[in-house]
């Protein structure tokens, strides 16, 4: 290889040293809860449409839209309050 070629090049392009040496933040388990839901629904829909159950497809992809356009158009999550109201006692925590 040529002295001037960096095998790492191609994996710091765009990135910035102050950004990408701090440790991200973890994720709140409101959050986490919210991404699941969010995951088993859409997941729900696709099973849906692919057996042929059309009408339940749309109701859950529908809920997954539903919820993304509430969380951005609020900043809002409805995914995170289910998470407090089914345990009340965590979210405390």
């Amino acid at each position: 290889m040529p002295s001037w070629h960096d095998s790492r090049f191609g994996l710091q392009l765009g990135r910035t040293p102050h950004v990408s040496r701090a440790p991200a933040s973890p994720t709140p388990r409101p959050r986490q809860f919210s991404y699941l839901l969010s995951t088993v629904l859409i997941a729900g829909s696709a099973l849906s449409f692919y057996y042929g159950v059309s009408a339940l497809g749309f109701v859950l992809g529908g809920a997954v839209a539903l919820g993304g356009t509430i969380l951005t158009t609020t900043h809002w999550c409805l995914g995170s309050w289910f998470y407090r109201l089914l345990f009340p006692h965590a979210a405390t925590r």
